[in-house]
Parts: structure tokens; sequence; C-alpha cells
């Protein structure tokens, strides 16, 4: 048997059961009310206007009632005539017990999925991330499709003019780049290169913000890559049959898709309108400013800029500490010779 402290939790837990049937409503009240107001912030106004009421027993004669009762009396009696019927048990062969069934299905079923596990499970992160991928496009993609949420249209979306497209030429070739890349130095600059157009992007809608956040960590990642591939074994590609790359285009094309059909779909199917005008209307009666980037960055979205500026923080102390790494491990080779 489990020691008595492995016994504190489940009677803590059984404890809680007996109680809330004596007094199921304080639970209703104090828990269910506020929860379902919670869920539910447009159909009730505050907890009290829930009409939830929570009994031990509400006066119906349900089957499930009844199914419980005849269990309840069929234990009972079993476990009341137990010495008349166990040997019935016992004549049983051992094969055919019920314990002895449980425990060949624990052995099969441990057998069998260690089988399975090593079929799938050969150790290479790409292959993982092509199983969560994939895993993800069907569950979002189905959810989707099966609740009819894919609604895409064009109304309200800004203009796309030359520099839109230039910079969406820029990008694509970037990613096209990495991906046939040969050479890991033209992978990383490739990759960095899509980084910093994505900054632009950012700068053409007006965001200042997140591009400077964008340049600030693209530029650290860059680094930290170069550093990183720098020790790492040169790249192999013996594996990599046209099975292989078709496979990984597959996926990497339907998480394209899902992603652009998701953020489409959001955006043509909002349940409120925009908060934009909100700021529009209040940023000089409620906050007092003239500059209305300014402040919904300083007013509006105080904390979220707060982390941004310790974002920032974070990798200027990164690049510092590169930059002295690598200034001291040159005074150290030069003090040596």
């Amino acid at each position: 048997e489990a020691p008595a402290g492995m016994l504190v939790s489940p009677a803590v837990l059984g404890l809680i059961v007996i109680a809330i049937f004596f007094i199921p409503n304080v639970v209703g009240n104090w828990i269910v009310k506020p929860a379902v107001a919670a869920v539910q912030p447009f159909m009730y106004g505050s907890p009290a206007d829930v009409d939830v009421h929570v009994a031990a027993w509400h006066g119906h004669i349900t089957p499930e009632l009844m199914m419980t009762i005849g269990i309840v009396i069929a234990g009972l009696i079993l476990y009341g005539l137990l010495p008349k019927w166990q040997g019935v048990y016992r004549a049983f062969p051992e094969y055919l017990t019920l314990n002895k069934l449980y425990d060949s299905a624990m052995v099969f079923s441990e057998s069998g999925t260690n089988r399975l596990s090593r079929s799938y499970m050969n150790g290479q992160i790409r292959s993982y991330l092509i199983y969560m991928f994939s895993g993800i496009v069907i569950i979002v993609l189905g959810s989707m499709i099966a609740k009819d949420a894919i609604h895409v249209t064009m109304e309200g979306t800004a203009p796309i003019g030359a520099v839109e497209i230039g910079l969406i030429v820029v990008l694509v070739a970037s990613v096209v780049t990495t991906l046939i890349a040969r050479k890991r130095l033209t992978a990383i600059i490739a990759l960095g290169a899509a980084g910093y157009v994505v900054a632009l992007f950012f700068v053409v809608f007006k965001a200042p913000d997140l591009a400077l956040t964008q340049l600030v960590i693209e530029t650290v990642s860059v680094a930290l890559y170069l550093l990183a591939f720098y020790h790492l074994p040169k790249m192999s590609r013996h594996d990599e049959k046209r099975k292989f790359r078709v496979g990984n285009a597959l996926v990497a094309a339907a998480v394209g898709l899902m992603m652009a059909l998701l953020a489409m779909s959001a955006a043509s199917q909002k349940a409120l309108p925009s908060i934009s005008q909100f700021y529009k209307d209040t940023v000089y009666s409620e906050a007092g400013g003239g500059n209305i980037v300014n402040v919904i960055l300083v007013d509006y979205r105080g904390f979220d800029t707060l982390f941004e500026i310790a974002v920032l923080s974070i990798a200027a102390i990164g690049i510092i500490g590169l930059i002295r790494l690598r200034l001291t491990r040159k005074g150290d080779s030069s003090e040596k010779q």
C-alpha cells in the first residue's frame, strides 16, 4: 500500500467531494456562475444573472440515477455472497482470468507502443518538425474546413504599390536562396536579408517600433547563427533524395497556405469593429497628445512598449558581450605571442 503521505491528496479530494454534496450552491455561486459569466460576457452582465442552480439531487428520477442505484445494489449483493460464487471464478483457467487478461494487455500495449515509437523516432529534429507541422496543418485546416471558416475578402485592405511588390520579390528571393543554398554562410545571409525585408515592411506600414525591434533582433540572430554554425560539422545531403525534398516542400507549402488562410479569414470575419477608430477619437481628449503613434506607444500600450525596450536592451547586451568576447580572445592571443 502507498505510504500515508501519498494518501493525503486523494483524501483531500474525497473530502471536497463530500463537502460539495452538502453545500453545492456555495460552489455554484462562487465558482460556477463567475466562470459562466466570464466565458459568456455578452450574455450575462454579472454572475448573479446566471441562472444556475446546483443540487445534489434535483428531484427527478433519471435513467442515470437508476443505473447508479442498480450498480450499488448489485455490488452489495455480490460482496455479501462472495464466498458462494468465488469458487466459480477460481474454476476458470488462469489465462482467462481478468487479472491475466489485464496484464497481457499491458505487456502487449507496451511492446506495441515501443515498436511504434521506434518506427518514427529516428533522432532527427527535422523529422519531428515535419510530424508537428503536419499535425498542426491537419488540425487547423481540418477545423476551418469543417466549420466553414475559410472566408477571404479584400475589402478594407491597404493598396499594394510598387514598393510592396518589390519587397515581396526580394523576400521570396531571399527565402528561396535560403532553401537552395549549399553553403551555410550563403543561407544565413539570405535568411538575414529576409528578416530585414520584414523590417522594411514594418516601416512601410507605419510601425517604426516594430521595425527597430526587428532590425536589432535580426542583427543579433544572424551573428548568433554565424557563431553557432561555425562550430557545427559540414552539411550532409546524402539522404536528401527526391522523395524527401518533395515531402518537405509539400509540408512547407501546406503550412504557408494554412497561415495565409488563417490570417486572411481572421481579418475578413472580425467579430468586433476595429479599435483604431477609438484611438483616433480619444488620442487628444483622453491621452492629451497630438501624435497618435507616440500616444499609443507610451499611454495605451505602455507595458508592451516597456517589454520591447527590455528586448532591445537584452539584444544590446548580447551584442556588447559578443564584441567584448572577441576582443578578449584577440588580446589573450597577442599576449601569448
